[in-house]
């Protein structure tokens, strides 16, 4: 069956960019090379450390992509002609109408999957900062055929709304637990990015890192500090212990899945902890094949 993954993949966000490829390559899947025009400039004019804009060529020359389509009727008649779409991870559902920015669509957007006739399975995704649904995005979202989201508030968000639609999510942990894309292992600690062994996650973006290259380089360090989810698995997946600013939902549902509150786990809880979300991605990909089937 012909299908393709639509999601936040060209980026200057290491974390945004990994999400992309962990799901392309678990799912093994092409993902639909379509971005809005917008969007796309304004992470352009994002680019102003060294790391930025190695993350954005990463992510045009090592995913997995369809052929460039670059206008919204050209991505929804390609995904259209194909048996069904997977839309996310990310905070796809996060919109300019809710929340003004630069780097938002405007809704409705192919995320929400307006126009898009093909069968739709929303993987991990989430809805930002948003917490509340308006009419018109759960009528969009009730015609997904399948739906998993990232974090509990956006998986709460749709439970307040609709008992229907509510019976129908699943929580999905972030993409970059489905795969092991580097051998925390092997990376020995001491940071040779930093003036020290411990840091801001965001301040190795000074650095030409590629995605891999930056989730490496968080596990080489002794301590960190992060707000960034991605940092924060970062340091999960390579043992490093990290101060957590914890204001925003998506990091909030992590710190409460791995129970930081209570201190930083050992390295045996960790991995238990992970093998689960990597086991509830196993059986997410069981649910798709039977439905697609």
């Amino acid at each position: 069956m012909a299908a393709g993954i639509l999601t936040f993949h060209r980026n200057n966000n290491p974390g945004s960019v990994m999400q992309a490829y962990c799901l392309s390559t678990f799912l093994g899947l092409p993902i639909v090379d379509f971005t809005y025009p917008n969007r796309l400039d304004a992470i352009k004019r994002l680019c102003r450390l060294p790391g930025d804009m190695a993350c954005l060529e990463w992510s045009s020359k090592k995913l997995h992509t369809t052929k460039r389509l670059h206008k919204e009727n050209e991505a929804i008649e390609y995904i259209n002609s194909l048996d069904y779409v997977v839309i996310g991870s990310d905070e796809v559902w996060k919109h300019s109408n809710a929340q003004r920015s630069h780097l938002m669509c405007s809704y409705p957007n192919v995320y929400f999957g307006h126009n898009i006739k093909c069968k739709k399975i929303a993987y991990a995704a989430a809805l930002g900062h948003k917490s509340t649904l308006g009419q018109n995005e759960i009528k969009h979202l009730d015609r997904f055929d399948l739906i998993s989201v990232r974090d509990s508030a956006t998986y709460d968000a749709i439970h307040n709304v609709s008992v229907e639609l509510a019976a129908r999510v699943q929580l999905v942990s972030d993409p970059t637990f489905s795969i092991e894309f580097f051998e925390p292992s092997k990376v020995k600690k001491g940071s040779r990015w930093l003036e020290s062994d411990y840091g801001i996650t965001y301040s190795l973006m000074q650095n030409p890192l590629n995605p891999i290259q930056w989730f490496e380089a968080v596990s080489a360090l002794e301590f960190a500090f992060t707000r960034r989810m991605h940092g924060l698995i970062a340091c999960l997946l390579g043992n490093t212990p990290v101060h957590v600013v914890c204001d925003r939902p998506k990091v909030k549902h992590l710190c409460d899945m791995f129970s930081l509150a209570d201190g930083w786990p050992d390295q045996s809880d960790i991995n238990n902890r992970i093998r689960k979300n990597r086991e509830g991605h196993e059986h997410f990909r069981e649910t798709i094949k039977a439905f697609i089937s």
